[in-house]
């Protein structure tokens, strides 16, 4: 059951970057709405997914959300890259 009576979602600084059959994607993201008591809810977070091309199709392999009093822009290509190389992500 969600936390969240439904809201809106706004999404902004997205960047898309790929590199062979990796990519990663990464926003800035607002979640504004009230939870099950009906207390207003506000929350900011970045969220940075990694992808992986299998068959022509792109897979989320890996998503990470950092909340707004942790935000910290940084290329996550690297991130995913080093994900990719030391674990197997796409399940079976």
């Amino acid at each position: 059951m969600a936390a969240y009576n439904p809201g809106i979602l706004e999404l902004t600084h997205l960047e898309i970057v790929t590199g062979g059959k990796i990519a990663y994607a990464h926003s800035i993201q607002r979640f504004t709405g009230a939870d099950k008591s009906g207390k207003k809810v506000e929350m900011a977070f970045r969220m940075t997914d990694c992808l992986e091309k299998e068959d022509g199709r792109w897979k989320i392999v890996h998503e990470h959300k950092f909340h707004a009093d942790r935000l910290r822009f940084r290329s996550g290509f690297s991130e995913c890259r080093a994900l990719k190389e030391n674990f197997s992500l796409v399940q079976p």
